[in-house]
């Protein structure tokens, strides 16, 4: 009994209804009591209205949105699929390829494919590899250039070629002045030009012996002639070889897949810097057989540098330098001849 005569309610006992009999209390819910739920404000009249879940999304800071779909994603990198499964691709871009490069001039009748006047070059500090070099190589003609070690045979070539630029003097090269361009031009005149052989056969591994062929036509932008590719390749003893790699083939094999390479493109001459140096004899003898029928059935123009007094007797006229000068100019000349004069300069 409480202070006042009441009987004292025991803490938790239910309420009495109005019949006096104790109210039924539903029991709390699993997990705890229930929470009060606060009633959803009304928005105002022309108020915004945000997308269902949206206010739940917001009241759970630790939930993220779902990350993207992978169809979403496909899509965003412009794939997708469109109705039956079919794949579907954005449009590629259109690929421009590189201009080709004007061709040379032609020349008039009668014009040389080389010709140096009073050509010097001259290295740091006062070192004379050419001095005052006069040279005209007739069309459809193969020069050979011999001479002692530190002659000036290889800066006469890449002169000639447009590996280098001379420190004074002119090179034409089919008419057209070209120790004077840029090194951008130059480099685009080389590559289509003008063949290169050297003693490395500079061949890529990867590439088939086809593709190496085709390759500075395919640097050039210009797409390769099928027929004329065949055409090199049977003539250089390869057309049984056109899929495979250069480390399937004979150093012998691999230096005329150069030759085809220099041929490719059709050049107004082809400069051999040392082609037979790195072969045994049977393919030295078979790559200068090659270059003979080069210019004796094609027209094909060849300069070619070379130590070797049997290699130089294949060319129509040899030149022997010495110190930076053509000392001799021999016409059909004989191996025994040149060695004689290279062993009469210290070398041999």
């Amino acid at each position: 009994m409480g202070d006042r005569g009441r009987p004292t309610k025991a803490r938790g006992a239910p309420e009495p209804d109005s019949r006096g009999a104790p109210r039924a209390r539903s029991p709390p819910p699993r997990g705890g009591p229930a929470r009060r739920t606060p009633r959803a404000r009304q928005p105002a009249a022309g108020a915004a209205v945000d997308p269902p879940g949206a206010e739940r999304r917001r009241q759970q800071p630790g939930v993220l949105r779902r990350p993207p779909r992978r169809a979403d994603r496909r899509l965003r990198r412009g794939h997708g699929r469109v109705r039956g499964g079919a794949r579907r691709r954005a449009p590629a871009q259109p690929v421009t390829a590189a201009p080709a490069v004007a061709p040379l001039p032609a020349a008039p009748d009668g014009t040389p494919a080389v010709q140096l006047a009073g050509v010097t070059r001259v290295h740091p500090p006062d070192v004379r590899a050419l001095d005052g070099v006069d040279l005209v190589v007739p069309r459809g003609s193969f020069l050979a250039v011999m001479g002692p070690s530190g002659s000036g045979k290889s800066t006469l070539l890449h002169c000639a070629a447009g590996l280098d630029t001379p420190t004074s003097g002119q090179v034409l090269l089919a008419g057209r002045e070209i120790g004077r361009l840029d090194e951008t031009r130059r480099t685009e005149l080389r590559r289509v030009h003008v063949g290169f052989v050297f003693q490395a056969y500079n061949l890529l591994p990867a590439l088939s012996v086809a593709d190496n062929v085709t390759l500075p036509l395919r640097l050039a932008g210009r797409a390769p002639e099928p027929e004329w590719v065949r055409f090199l390749l049977d003539r250089v003893g390869l057309g049984g070889h056109l899929a495979r790699r250069p480390g399937e083939l004979s150093g012998g094999q691999q230096q005329r897949a150069a030759i085809a390479r220099a041929l490719v493109a059709r050049p107004a001459v082809v400069f051999a810097d040392e082609p037979t140096g790195a072969l045994d004899r049977a393919s030295a003898g078979q790559v200068l057989d090659l270059l003979r029928e080069l210019v004796d059935e094609l027209g094909q123009t060849v300069v070619m540098v070379t130590h070797d007094p049997a290699a130089a007797a294949r060319a129509d006229r040899a030149l022997v330098m010495a110190d930076g000068r053509v000392v001799d100019a021999l016409d059909s000349p004989t191996a025994a001849v040149l060695g004689a004069r290279l062993v009469a300069l210290g070398e041999g």
